[in-house]
């Protein structure tokens, strides 16, 4: 979806992330609990996967060389 668009036509959405809802409001009251200026922003934050052991393998690696 393009979200921007979502945004303007939308009055609620629901946000889901690997088949569970994560997000189920208004944009308002989406954009003022994540403290975001856009939903663009709330998705990616509330999606977003970090892959700790990876991250930590990188640095090690990094650190290493």
């Amino acid at each position: 979806h393009i979200l921007e668009v979502v945004e303007r036509l939308c009055r609620r959405v629901i946000i889901l992330h690997r088949g569970k809802i994560v997000a189920d409001s208004t944009m308002a009251e989406l954009k003022a609990i994540r403290r975001e200026d856009t939903v663009e922003e709330v998705f990616s934050r509330l999606v977003e996967q970090v892959d700790t052991e990876k991250i930590a393998g990188e640095i090690l690696a990094c650190s290493v060389a």
